[in-house]
């Protein structure tokens, strides 16, 4: 897929190459094979013979049932299918936020904090919901989770519209967000279940920065409808907009390779009369419930016991919490030092906006440069760090991004001035989310799901966070100091993906989890 023009990105290559010059020298793979199959946790190690056992059953070269060569339109209709997907689920969560102050005059609560929580709850559900829906998917298969999930969404959607208490709607706002996870969880390896390894670039970014514009627009048209329509009517436009998508979620096709191999198998068995035929990928000796309850366990193993996973998810879940914290304090700050309504102060947002935008136009650049560093240091192999140049350069322009807007927000500033801001924080975050997602899908490649759930949770944990204590942050701190502390902060994890870039491939030899080769 043809995504920009090469003269269009040849700035950001040059930006990406300037951040690898001085990390460039002395590097070298760790001695990883071309691993076609991404398609999800799988209990085969890379060195199995794939065909060691005549009666199982795998793909063919050029086998139409694997996902990898199904024809590009196929793909295409799938993934804008996952790219709508989170695009209604992110904009759900944010489109309530300008609405804060009027449903807590509806429901006649006192504190903002609590009015807040209809959008923490549903970030909440993001972040508990993965735990059983991605080892489900490795199990079941995808389409057993996204189906039912999105269907139950579209239900707590509305639930949450007509809502006649305050308690009902947190509670609906909280579900919806568990049964939305998926979208957020599985997306990533989904991508990796379709493409190989070095296409796999550009779907990812499409599918990230689709979901972050949602969140962006959300935030925009939350303030306009809540003061135009309603604030109801923020709920009602993602109920309707989920239900329009039932159909299209529906007939989506499998792409779990484990789960398509074993329906392969089983038609051969009924049909050839072998029953003997097996995937590579049963276990006869435990039942699927034993086999899930040891996978909800593995993304908190790897957050755990990998330093690649829990300092990605880190560095994540605090540029994750910021920007849900923005959403509140963009709100506060504007109106307070421009004097703008709740429908202006949501659309001071449109600057993360443009920079969510723009990193569409990286997404070529990004994988150039991963393919570079592949035939380099991994021989054509997959090459893990390879991903970490855009994150590389997201960690520099993000802490920028947040002491700019921290030092502009003032009467005597044109507010045209701290929007911009918003442009290379909305930039950098879709780089370094990319960045990362990819680089531990690489660094775990029989274990994608598991690995997205483990960065999703800590991720959304601290987005889910971040905004309550907004409010409570800028009135007892000066606003411009308050900003500062938080862009310190990014300062201090500034060097994740450079330590990654230098010394991952010895971490990574030394995992319990990612795969080693002889």
């Amino acid at each position: 897929m043809s995504m920009t023009s090469s003269s269009t990105a040849a700035p950001f290559d040059s930006a990406m190459n300037i951040a690898l010059t001085a990390l460039e020298s002395g590097h070298k793979a760790a001695p990883y094979e071309n691993i076609e199959d991404h398609g999800g946790d799988s209990p085969r190690s890379p060195r199995t013979p794939k065909n060691l056992d005549p009666d199982i059953v795998n793909f063919a070269d050029g086998d139409p049932e694997n996902p990898h060569n199904w024809p590009k339109g196929k793909k295409m209709l799938a993934l804008l299918t996952f790219c709508m997907m989170g695009f209604i689920v992110t904009l759900t969560s944010t489109v309530v936020a300008p609405a804060t102050t009027a449903i807590k005059e509806h429901y006649k609560v006192e504190k903002t904090e609590v009015a807040m929580l209809g959008v923490c709850l549903s970030v909440l559900g993001w972040a508990t919901g993965p735990l059983f829906c991605a080892p489900a998917s490795e199990i079941w298969g995808r389409n057993r989770v996204y189906i039912p999930m999105w269907f139950i969404f579209i239900l707590f959607n509305i639930g949450a519209a007509l809502s006649r208490s305050m308690a009902a709607f947190l509670a609906c706002r909280l579900l919806s967000g568990i049964f939305a996870s998926p979208i957020i969880a599985i997306a990533p390896a989904t991508a990796y279940d379709m493409y190989k390894v070095h296409d796999v670039g550009p779907p990812s970014f499409m599918l990230a920065i689709l979901s972050l514009i949602g969140s962006a627009v959300g935030e925009i048209i939350g303030g306009y409808i809540s003061q135009y329509a309603g604030w109801r009517w923020t709920l009602w436009l993602p109920a309707i907009l989920s239900g329009l998508h039932m159909g299209a979620v529906a007939m989506l096709p499998e792409t779990h390779h484990n789960t398509i191999l074993a329906r392969k198998a089983e038609r051969m068995r009924r049909d050839m009369g072998l029953p003997t035929l097996h995937t590579r990928y049963d276990n006869h000796s435990l039942p699927k419930s034993i086999i899930f309850q040891t996978a909800i366990l593995r993304p908190l193993q790897l957050l755990a016991l990998e330093p690649i996973v829990w300092l990605c998810s880190l560095a994540l879940g605090f540029v994750w919490g910021v920007l849900y914290l923005y959403i509140g304090a963009y709100l506060i700050l504007f109106r307070k030092v421009y004097r703008w309504d709740a429908g202006n102060s949501g659309a001071a947002f449109s600057g993360i906006g443009v920079g969510i935008i723009l990193a569409v136009f990286a997404a070529p650049a990004a994988n150039r440069v991963y393919v570079k560093l592949s035939l380099k240091h991994g021989n054509g192999r997959i090459y893990p760090e390879g991903r970490l140049p855009p994150a590389m350069l997201a960690m520099v322009i993000i802490p920028v991004s947040m002491f700019w807007f921290a030092w502009s927000v003032r009467r005597d500033v044109h507010w045209i001035v701290p929007i911009l801001s918003g442009v290379p924080y909305g930039f950098g975050q879709v780089l370094l989310f990319m960045s990362f997602m990819s680089y531990t899908s690489d660094c775990f490649p029989t274990m994608t799901a598991s690995a997205g759930a483990a960065t999703s949770l800590f991720r959304l944990l601290f987005a889910m966070g971040f905004p309550l204590f907004a409010p409570t942050l800028y009135a007892s701190v000066n606003v411009h100091w308050a900003g500062s502390i938080l862009a310190f902060v990014a300062v201090a994890l500034a060097p994740i993906p450079f330590i990654f870039y230098k010394y991952g491939p010895y971490i990574r030899s030394r995992s319990r989890f990612s795969p080693k080769y002889t």
